[in-house]
Order: C-alpha cells, then structure tokens, then sequence
C-alpha cells in the first residue's frame, strides 16, 4: 500500500562541494526511496507514525512495532542520528549517517520517511543559529534524506518544507519547522531547581525560534486552505513544567504562534514533537479558544531515565521507555487519534478529539 523502497543497504561516499577542508570531501550517498503519495487520493483514513531520538549505534526493535502499525508514512522529528561535530571534526557526522543508513537499510522498512533535525543531527548539542558547521550539516542532511535537486531547501537557507496530502477531497497539511538554523541563543538558568534545570524563559522580545524568513513563509502556509494540519517541531511547542529547550524559553514567539491560530482561525492543530527522551501527549487553547494538541515521542532507542516533571497542559503521564507515537485522521467522521506506543506497540496513551467538537 506504500511507495518506499529501500533498495540499498550500501552508502557510498561522493565529492562535496563546500569547501577545501580534507573532511568536507565526501558526502554519504543516501538511500534511495520513492516519495509519491498518489494512492491516498482514495482513502479516507491517513495512519502516520513519527518519532525522534535514534542512536545510529544501536538495535532498533522498535521498528518491528512500528511496521504492525502499518504507517502510510513515517516522520523522523528529530536526533535521527547522533552525529555532534566535536574538534571540527565533520567525519563523525559522515560515519554517524553511514550508519544510519545500514540501520534503516536492516529494517525492511516499506514505507515513506520524511525528516526535520534536531540538535544531534544539527551537529551540536543545544545548538542554534550560531553553529559554525550548520551549513555542513544542512547538506549533509539534504544528501542522506535525499531532498530533490529542485526542492527550495535546496535554494535557501534551513530545512523547512510543507506537503499536502490529499485525500478522497479532504486535504492534510503537513508543515515542518527548523527549530535550529536560525534560533536565537537560549537564556542560561540560575538554579538547577526542578523546572530551571538549564535553560529558563528569556524577557528578549527580540529572541527568535525561526527568524524571520521561516516566519513569514510559515504565515503563508497558515494561511493556505487546508482541512487537517499538522506542525512539526522538533522541540516541544506546549509543554511548559521543565527546564530543558522548547518553546516555553521564546515566550513572545510562543504567543506569536498562538495569535497565528487565531488570525486564520486554525481549529485542532496537531503538533508532533520529540527531543526530551520522554514521551507524552498536551491540550491547549489560544487566546481565541482554538484548540490545539501536541504529541511528543522520544525517544526511539536511546532511553534515559529521569523523574516524572510538572505537566501543565499535560495529558497524563510522561513515558521514557522506548516509545513511538500515530496520528490517525478519519476524514469521513472528522475524528482525530494522537496515540502513544512501546517498544512492542502497545498503548502507553491516548487521546481522540473530534475537528471542531
């Protein structure tokens, strides 16, 4: 039913053109998949699996699972890879998605995989606008996730993009944020209390999580007519109760997203999020009343243990096993599943809304 085919396990090395240092010489070939989306014209149910946090280094079980859930794409939200630059050097990053591609390659995977990066496939932990190697990074991305010649992230700066899926006359956008290339740096906690363990709200209206370029192109696709929407942030949009990145430290770009919601009257905004080694699903509501819902997935096979954290907008708990989340849309009742899953597919947490309820 899907149109991805791996068809090589093997990532050659071909030449790179962005500069004359020894390790920016070769670029991993990526896999070779086809991305056509044409037969969900004539169905009225779209099944999309996502999740984020995958050493390259270790098994990935979880994928056994995820292939039940019969997916008719798979999202890569984030940390796909653990590829941090270190003494300038860009060949970890190199070994790190040769990697990457034997794991993916081992799968038998027969589905669509569509990519944003977090901070470990960006090169460097945390990082933001500063990176020195991020123009590196961006084309290493590019190559392994084999983005068309012709894509626009090809002519600009960032790994934005949107698709649209159509089906049977319902449209599904899908728009996915750069949370890195042009972040603005984060404001240093004082205190390691829980909720300020690193980083705490910045009072700098200035302060940008997509810079303006990537703002004003993603007021446009706000604007465009679509019937379900889905966002993609690699870093947590609602969440508020901890102090590690999101949203939450650029309040003023937090609100300004809000007041997008309601400017064009966007009802149901699904977020998906990775990034905290935990998983969990948030509701929220702008200004307007407008509800939005966010489901975090984290990680895919690089657990870490740690407390349970405060959970305003936080719908039940928070799961650090090994975890992957599905997005259901049913265009025919209008009904929304944001569902929560382990290493073995079963139900960590749910929620069902109804688009306009």
């Amino acid at each position: 039913m899907n149109t991805f085919f791996l068809l090589s396990a093997i990532l050659a090395l071909t030449s790179c053109q962005l500069g004359q240092d020894n390790n920016e010489q070769a670029t991993p070939q990526p896999l070779v998949f086809d991305r056509s989306y044409a037969h969900l014209k004539d169905q009225t149910h779209l099944q999309l699996a996502f999740g984020s946090c995958l050493n390259q280094e270790e098994d990935a079980p979880i994928f056994a699972a995820i292939k039940r859930a019969q997916p008719d794409l798979f999202l890569m939200v984030g940390d796909n890879t653990y590829a941090d630059i270190y003494r300038d050097d860009v060949t970890r990053m190199r070994v790190a998605y040769t990697e990457l591609g034997s794991l993916l390659a081992s799968q038998g995977l027969s589905f669509p995989i569509e990519a944003v990066w977090d901070d470990h496939d960006y090169g460097t932990n945390d990082g933001g606008r500063d990176w020195k190697h991020k123009e590196i990074a961006e084309q290493l991305f590019l190559d392994f996730w084999q983005v068309p010649p012709d894509d626009e992230r090809h002519r600009r700066p960032g790994i934005y993009f949107q698709q649209q899926l159509s089906l049977n006359g319902a449209l599904v956008q899908i728009i996915y944020l750069d949370t890195r290339y042009f972040r603005s740096n984060l404001k240093e906690t004082d205190s390691r209390e829980p909720g300020k363990e690193r980083y705490v709200p910045t009072d700098d209206r200035d302060a940008t999580m997509l810079g303006s370029a990537q703002w004003t192109w993603l007021e446009a696709q706000l604007a465009t007519p679509a019937d379900y929407r889905i966002l993609v942030s690699s870093v947590q949009f609602i969440a508020v109760g901890h102090g590690w990145e999101g949203w939450k430290n650029m309040p003023s770009e937090r609100q300004r997203l809000l007041n997008l919601l309601d400017e064009y009257a966007i009802e149901d905004l699904v977020i998906l999020s990775g990034d905290r080694h935990r998983g969990a699903l948030y509701s929220a509501e702008t200004n307007g009343g407008r509800r939005l819902l966010e489901i975090t997935s984290s990680p895919l096979n690089r657990g870490v243990l740690r407390e349970e954290e405060d959970g305003p907008f936080r719908i039940g708990s928070t799961f650090t096993q090994n975890n992957f989340g599905v997005v259901s849309i049913d265009t025919q009742t209008g009904q929304i599943t944001l569902s929560l899953n382990d290493i073995d597919g079963l139900l960590l947490n749910q929620e069902i809304v109804r688009r306009g309820d």
